[in-house]
């Protein structure tokens, strides 16, 4: 359903990025999943200093908040850009 590219960027701040193709739905369906993402990303607690980018396929188009949350959250867990994994690896 996602695709999650992270790089560290050197910046105080982190920066997230979305890409939703043509191929999940039209523009009604390919907003709603940009604007769920954003929300999942919001409430997120992420460590400064990375570049994040989102790559929606075509099954993010049928899914709810709780999936899109608990597939972005497994991603970035495995990313290790949670503050949360941090104290995990202490």
């Amino acid at each position: 359903m996602l695709v999650l590219r992270a790089r560290p960027n050197g910046m105080s701040t982190s920066r997230v990025g979305f890409s939703i193709s043509k191929r999940v739905g039209n523009s009604v369906i390919r907003n709603r999943v940009k604007r769920r993402l954003r929300e999942v990303v919001r409430q997120a607690d992420l460590q400064n200093g990375w570049d994040l980018v989102f790559v929606a396929r075509g099954p993010a188009a049928q899914a709810d908040f709780q999936q899109a949350q608990g597939a972005a959250y497994e991603l970035l867990r495995r990313a290790r850009v949670l503050c949360d994994d941090r104290k995990e690896s202490e």
